[in-house]
């Protein structure tokens, strides 16, 4: 029985910790050629667990890993900023996404938003006719 009084208390707060992302953006630049950078931007609770890296799809059948660039406190809110360049195959459109886990509960626009994950997308036209985003 002193087991299950342990363990229930670790359990919550683990659980707790756990829903701490409220929202987020991706925005482009163009590089040169077929490559842009691409900027993710997440908004999180102060609590938030710590995330140094994300993975990002550039969709063009490519996933990379995005190391955090900088985190900015702003009141309780952290600003997470990762980067990444990428270079694409060839003229085309693609949709560069990101999905994450643990949005914050009781959104009022997300009904049991803690259960909905926070997934953002950027669609970019590649095009030797325009060097642009």
């Amino acid at each position: 029985m002193k087991r299950i009084i342990f363990l229930f208390p670790l359990f919550i707060l683990i659980k707790s910790n756990a829903q701490d992302l409220m929202c987020g953006e991706i925005t482009s630049q163009y590089i040169s050629g077929f490559t842009y950078e691409a900027t993710v931007n997440i908004y999180a609770k102060d609590t938030a667990i710590n995330r140094d890296s994300i993975l990002l799809n550039w969709g063009d059948s490519n996933s990379e890993i995005l190391q955090k660039l900088t985190e900015i406190k702003v009141g309780n809110i952290r600003i997470l900023t990762y980067k990444g360049s990428h270079t694409f195959p060839a003229q085309g459109t693609y949709i560069i996404e990101y999905i994450g886990n643990y949005r914050i509960k009781d959104i009022e626009n997300i009904p049991y938003s803690q259960f909905v994950p926070l997934k953002l997308q950027l669609t970019i036209v590649v095009s030797s006719l325009y060097n642009n985003s």
